[in-house]
């Protein structure tokens, strides 16, 4: 489920006004924010985004994992690599 909401947050970038000119600073604050509501925990704004120009197109990618004990000292991860790309009009 929470891979599902990162997945919708970062695609809901394309609705953002004026996305493309915004910097990366404030990027991350909008996600942090649609992560704040739909409360994921499993993204570190710090180290799981990425956010690139080039010739116009606003790239946006997020590499992050879910990990949930399973049993005794047995974790499950599932690793996720979610991206957007945004054309400048």
């Amino acid at each position: 489920m929470e891979a599902y909401n990162v997945r919708g947050s970062l695609k809901s970038l394309k609705q953002e006004p004026f996305i493309t000119e915004k910097s990366p600073s404030e990027i991350v604050t909008l996600l942090k924010r649609r992560f704040s509501i739909n409360d994921i925990t499993s993204v570190d704004p710090r180290k799981d985004i990425t956010i690139s120009k080039e010739r116009g197109i606003l790239k946006v990618a997020i590499d992050f994992e879910i990990r949930k004990h399973a049993l005794g000292n047995v974790d499950v991860v599932a690793t996720f690599h979610e991206r957007v790309e945004i054309v400048d009009h």
